[in-house]
């Protein structure tokens, strides 16, 4: 009776954690980030979600982009030594952001 509980109630577990995982599906966070005033691309601006679950650096363009399996509405920061730090909320898909920093 043990064997036939644990060879049933295992497989089961793993079916159901499986199809709790394919249920939660990612979002693509992506855009820009430009100086303001001049609105000349940062680079290497550190942008990360609040939970510092999902980070990256903006390229030599200013551009973006990174995958996070927070459901919306979350907070991404965007940080670098010359400029102010910036936190914004993400509300809705596409996630695409266009960010202004301030001088320091």
């Amino acid at each position: 009776m043990k064997k036939y509980f644990y060879t049933c109630t295992i497989p089961l577990l793993m079916f159901l954690s499986y199809q709790d995982y394919t249920r939660r599906a990612y979002i693509v966070v992506q855009g820009s980030v430009v100086a303001e005033g001049t609105l000349k691309p940062v680079p290497n601006a550190f942008v990360y979600t609040v939970a510092g679950e999902e980070e990256t650096l903006t390229d030599k363009n200013g551009n973006f982009k990174f995958t996070s399996w927070q459901s919306i509405p979350f907070n991404i920061t965007v940080e670098h030594q010359d400029f102010k730090t910036v936190k914004l909320k993400v509300t809705s898909l596409p996630a695409t952001q266009s960010i202004q920093l301030k001088r320091k």
